[in-house]
C-alpha cells in the first residue's frame, strides 16, 4: 500500500493571483505531487494592543477554501511563525515576555510561551482558524526554544520556574557557568533547564488545541520539530493531532543549497530524528527548496532528498516549493514536474521500504536526547560523509541492534554503556 497518505504543499494567501494559484494547487493533487494545500499564515504577535493577524488572514484564506472545496481539493494552514523566528523586525513589540537568550541574556524578536497574554492570543488565533473549517492546521518549527538563537530562554518567567524546580536562586550567568563545568551538578541542573524549556512550550500547545477544540475537537493537526534531537516533537504532535487522529510529524530535514556529494549527511540527521519519533503515525519529509528557487536547491537535488528521505521510512512531505515573498511561478515549475514524474516512483517505494533489511556499514543512533552545555546541537556527522560515500562503501543508519558498527571521534558519548 502506498503510504504516502500526506503530501502538504505550502502556498501564498495572495487573492492577487487567486485562479492561477488555485488551478497550480489543483494540478498539484492531480499530478501527485500534493494531497492537501496548506496555506501561511504568519501569527507573530505585534503591536500594543496587539493586531488580529489570524482574523486578517482567515479572510483571505476563505476566498480560497471556497474555490477549493468547489473542485474538490483539501486545504488548510501552516501556521508558519506564532512565536517567532530571532532577528525578525516588528514594527512594534507586543506586550508579553519576549525570549531571552541564555547565551547573551539578551531579548529576541520571539515571544516566551510562559506568557499568560500569549497564550489568550495564540488561543484566539486557533479559535478563530478553525471557525473558517480547514481540512488541517499544521503548526511549523518557530515554536521551539533550546534550538533557537541563544540556546534557550532564561527570561524571568524561566528562571523563576527553574530556581522553584531547582530550589536555588540562581541568575543567568551563574547557571550558565554550571552547566557548561563537567560536573554531576551540571547533568541535573541541565534536566531542570530543559524541563522548563519543555514545560512551557507543551502547556502552550495544549492552549492551542484548546483553541482548536473549543470550534471542532476532531480537526487535524501536526507540527514541525526541529534539530536532530527532535526537540519536544513526539509529545507537541500528540496534542496538536486532534481526538481521532493519526500523528503527524513533520521532521527538521531540508537541504538548502544542498550538495549531492554529502548527501548522507541529511539521511543521518533523519535517522537521529526519527529514532526519537516512536509515536507518531506518519513522519513527514521537510523537502523545502528555500528560498525556492533552483539557485538554492534544483529539481534533481529534490528528488535525490526526497527518495532518500522514502528510504529512511518517512511517509510524506510538507513540499515548499513555491516562492511566497513574490508571485513566481516559473521558479517552481521544474520542482513540480519532477516530483509529479516520479509520484509513482516515491508511493511504490513507500510500499518496498518496510520489508527491507539494510546490509553494510552500520552508522548507529539512539532514541535517547540528551543536552549538554555549551554545545547543546551536538554533533550529527559521521564517518558516512567523510569516508563511505566518496570511496562508495554501502552504509545504513539504524537504532536497531546488529551489523557492523562503525563511530568515529567522540560518537560513543552519544551512547550510553547499555546500548554500546
Amino acid at each position: 500500500m502506498n503510504r504516502l497518505q500526506h503530501l502538504y504543499t505550502i502556498m501564498a494567501l495572495d487573492t492577487d493571483h487567486i485562479d492561477e494559484i488555485c488551478e497550480d494547487i489543483h494540478n498539484q493533487v492531480e499530478t501527485g505531487v500534493a494531497t492537501c494545500a496548506l496555506f501561511c499564515m504568519t501569527l507573530v504577535p505585534e503591536g500594543n494592543p496587539v493586531a488580529d493577524k489570524a482574523s486578517i488572514l482567515c479572510e483571505k484564506y476563505k476566498l480560497f477554501k471556497q474555490k477549493l472545496d468547489a473542485i474538490g481539493v483539501k486545504n488548510g494552514v501552516l501556521v508558519q511563525a506564532t512565536i517567532g523566528h530571532p532577528g525578525r523586525v516588528l514594527a512594534e513589540l507586543p506586550p508579553y515576555q519576549m525570549y531571552t537568550r541564555f547565551t547573551d541574556g539578551k531579548e529576541d524578536s520571539v515571544v516566551c510561551p510562559y506568557d499568560d497574554g500569549f497564550k489568550e492570543y495564540v488561543y484566539k488565533a486557533m479559535r478563530t482558524i478553525a471557525s473558517y473549517n480547514p481540512d488541517h492546521i499544521m503548526l511549523d518549527d518557530d515554536f521551539r526554544l533550546l534550538h533557537q538563537r541563544g540556546l534557550g530562554c532564561v527570561c524571568p518567567l524561566h528562571m523563576k520556574r527553574f530556581n522553584q524546580l531547582a530550589g536555588t536562586s540562581l541568575n543567568r550567568e551563574e547557571l550558565w557557568e554550571i552547566l557548561c563545568s563537567d560536573t554531576e551538578q551540571a547533568k541535573k541542573y541541565t534536566d531542570i533547564f530543559v524541563e522548563t524549556q519543555r514545560e512551557s512550550l507543551v502547556e502552550t500547545a495544549k492552549v492551542m488545541r484548546a483553541g482548536i477544540d473549543s470550534v471542532n475537537p476532531t480537526l487535524p493537526g501536526s507540527f514541525c520539530c526541529v534539530s536532530d534531537k527532535a526537540e519536544n516533537g513526539a509529545e507537541i504532535a500528540e496534542i496538536m493531532a486532534g481526538e481521532g487522529n493519526p500523528v503527524i510529524v513533520r521532521i527538521n530535514s531540508p537541504n538548502y543549497t544542498g550538495e549531492a556529494r554529502t548527501c548522507s549527511l541529511k539521511f543521518h540527521w533523519i535517522a537521529n530524528q526519527v529514532a526519537k519519533l516512536k509515536n507518531a503515525d506518519f513522519i513527514l519529509a521537510e523537502t523545502d527548496t528555500c528560498p525556492q528557487n533552483r539557485y538554492s536547491t534544483s529539481a534533481r537535488l529534490l528528488h535525490n532528498h526526497f527518495t532518500g528521505s522514502v528510504l529512511e521510512g518517512l511517509a510524506g512531505a510538507k513540499h515548499w516549493i513555491t516562492r511566497l515573498i513574490c508571485h513566481e511561478p516559473q521558479s517552481g515549475i521544474a520542482y513540480r514536474k519532477t516530483l509529479g514524474h516520479y509520484a509513482g516512483f516515491y508511493g511504490t517505494l513507500s510500499e518496498i521500504v518496510p520489508t527491507l533489511k539494510w546490509k553494510g556499514l552500520k552508522l548507529p543512533v539512539t532514541s535517547r536526547t540528551e543536552y549538554k552545555y555549551p554545545n547543546v546541537y551536538g554533533n550529527s556527522s559521521s564517518w558516512g560523509e567523510c569516508v563511505f560515500e566518496r570511496l562508495g562503501l554501502p552504509m545504513y543508519f539504524s537504532a536497531e541492534d546488529g551489523g557492523v558498527v562503525c563511530l568515529d571521534k567522540d560518537a560513543d558519548s552519544m551512547f550510553t554503556d547499555e546500548e554500546l
